[in-house]
């Protein structure tokens, strides 16, 4: 038995408002997740259907590791791409499921002839992939599956999801699908408001310029001892980019080191 399986989106719909856990969500992936303001240029933000390969699953989730790793520089984001199925779940369209470290994601059979559906499937379980890579999750399971659909439009797969997660009964034999936790509400507030974010960097450090002058201004104007400060974070820090150093010394400057 996996040490950690997670349902995907229930075919249910969710009319309702925006509840009052999203903002908050919002800010802890994004502060997590993008770096400095300077990084929001490696890339296009917006992963959209343009832009999706053609190949298997599997490409198109190496594809999307690829992407997240340019737009959440801060994120360890797994080089190893999970291995996808197809298999009959019960009550769920997906899984992420983590086994001694062996990963899988699964999709199943009823979208598995639905290529829009089955993206929007793989980019709610590869959010459960990225964030539990990270370490980052809610206690309370259905908490954690609003988080995940909220990385999936910070991580830049709104669109994809957007795409997928829904149609409309097209006979009698056919019935429609409506996937996801969140409402349709909640789902478009996400849409714009993560592009306002990564647009005003509001939630984001300073430039690395920015950022060096606030550093100065704490040292009295000294150069040389900003220069010995920063050559110090690069030992500390080596996997960490020079505006994350920055912002580690003032962090140390606000709490009295």
């Amino acid at each position: 038995m996996p040490k950690a399986g997670q349902h995907s989106v229930p075919v249910v719909d969710r009319p309702g408002r925006i509840g009052p856990d999203l903002v908050g969500k919002l800010d802890l992936l994004i502060r997590r997740s993008w770096g400095s303001r300077d990084d929001n240029q490696n890339g296009s933000f917006v992963f959209g259907a343009e832009r999706v390969p053609a190949g298997d699953a599997g490409i198109f989730v190496t594809t999307l590791l690829k992407h997240v790793r340019l737009v959440a520089p801060r994120l360890n984001v797994p080089f190893m791409t999970p291995r996808i199925e197809i298999s009959e779940i019960e009550d769920a369209c997906g899984l992420f499921v983590e086994d001694n470290g062996w990963v899988k994601l699964v999709v199943s059979t009823e979208f598995a002839l639905n290529p829009a559906a089955s993206r929007a499937i793989l980019c709610h379980e590869m959010c459960h992939y990225i964030l539990f890579a990270n370490g980052i999750r809610m206690e309370d399971r259905a908490d954690n599956e609003r988080l995940t659909d909220v990385a999936m439009f910070v991580l830049g797969m709104g669109d994809i999801f957007l795409n997928g997660f829904r149609s409309k009964n097209v006979g009698f034999n056919r019935r429609g699908h409506r996937m996801g936790y969140l409402t349709d509400n909640e789902y478009q507030f996400l849409s714009h408001e993560v592009v306002r974010l990564r647009t005003t960097g509001e939630l984001q450090f300073q430039t690395e310029n920015e950022l060096r002058g606030k550093l100065l201004n704490r040292l009295s104007g000294n150069k040389q001892a900003l220069e010995r400060y920063l050559a110090h974070a690069r030992q500390r820090f080596p996997m960490r980019s020079e505006p994350e150093r920055i912002q580690a010394l003032l962090d140390d400057f606000d709490r009295g080191r």
